[in-house]
């Protein structure tokens, strides 16, 4: 299971040890504490886990405190990770 909490590198979030064990989007932004992290997983686990950075997404999508500014970060991490596609 502990491969399921790894970030895939140069991703989106990031664990931070600094902030309570907290995950944080772009370096920037609280998304999540382990703990309710963990509750709602619990949740989850009988149904089947879907990707971690898929309810990441999920709960980005939802914060309200997310603003613009992430948006336009989030957006400039797709661009850059989109040119080594082309």
């Amino acid at each position: 299971m502990s491969k399921y909490y790894d970030p895939y590198k140069d991703h989106f979030w990031a664990w931070d040890s600094d902030e309570n064990y907290a995950i944080r989007v772009h370096d920037q932004y609280t998304l999540i504490y382990e703990k309710p992290l963990n509750d709602d997983l619990a949740v989850l686990q009988d149904i089947g886990l879907p990707p971690l950075g898929s309810i990441l997404h999920v709960l980005v999508a939802i914060d309200d405190r997310m603003t613009q500014g992430l948006f336009d970060l989030h957006l400039k991490w797709i661009q850059d990770k989109a040119q080594f596609l082309l």
